[in-house]
């Protein structure tokens, strides 16, 4: 049986409302489904299928730019507007602000996570050096979207992206465990978790529909996705009584 995860399905189907046919032998991990879901995939084959059918009145609009337009000169400056850059002044309602916003709330609830994780020291400190990995990796984006450039992602606590990739698709190797969604008896360290990976998937469907297509911030959301999803199963790992320590820097 052979799992694919969220970047298996980005590389295939990136687009919202559009099909993936998974062979005979192929499933999606939880969080897959999850992400295909959310796009409306169509996920057929596999001997079940996911998400909803394309078309129809309901159906995602595609990924736009930043639909902003800079008012006359001379116009009002109401509270309405805001500044997109230290050049142009926008519709508060402009694609690049409603990312910013969705941006701003979740570095806010990274910031509240880090606050409420493991209140009583008891678990492995990689967990929360991951959390602030967390928190620079979301304030680099930002601040990559705010001027144009690409952030600069290396990893999370040690772990270079490679590793996070292989063990987001295979943590029975590296952790002994199997694929698994969080649930309330797994304790309020783990939901916090699974929480901030809600939120950064909801926060990439707002970059897809609001930024360019091929915009950095996309791709890194959805890198940060999965290392959060990771770092959820390291938390279950953890409260588990498993050694964490030979997984730092492990290739």
């Amino acid at each position: 049986m052979l799992f694919l995860t969220e970047d298996d399905v980005r590389a295939r189907c990136s687009q919202p409302g559009s099909t993936l046919a998974l062979g005979p032998t192929e499933r999606l991990t939880p969080s897959a489904a999850e992400y295909a879901s959310t796009l409306r995939i169509t996920v057929t084959g596999g001997g079940a299928s996911v998400g909803v059918p394309t078309g129809g009145s309901d159906a995602p609009a595609k990924p736009a730019a930043h639909a902003c337009v800079a008012p006359a000169k001379g116009g009002s400056n109401s509270c309405a507007m805001t500044w997109l850059n230290a050049d142009t002044q926008v519709p508060k309602t402009c694609g690049g602000i409603i990312f910013r916003g969705k941006m701003d709330t979740l570095l806010a609830s990274v910031m509240l996570v880090q606050t409420q994780f493991d209140p009583k020291d008891r678990l492995p400190a990689l967990l929360k050096e991951c959390l602030l990995d967390v928190k620079n990796w979301v304030m680099q984006i930002l601040a990559a979207e705010m001027s144009g450039t690409t952030p600069e992602i290396t990893g999370m606590a040690g772990m270079d992206m490679e590793t996070l990739h292989a063990v987001s698709r295979n943590p029975s190797k590296y952790l002994g465990m199997e694929h698994c969604m969080a649930h309330e008896a797994q304790g309020g360290n783990v939901a916090l978790i699974n929480w901030l990976r809600a939120l950064v998937r909801e926060t990439e469907i707002a970059a897809l529909r609001n930024l360019p297509g091929d915009c950095p911030a996309c791709c890194a959301l959805n890198r940060l996705s999965s290392a959060l999803y990771v770092l959820m199963l390291l938390t279950m790992a953890a409260q588990a009584g498993k050694d964490l320590s030979k997984l730092k820097g492990q290739k």
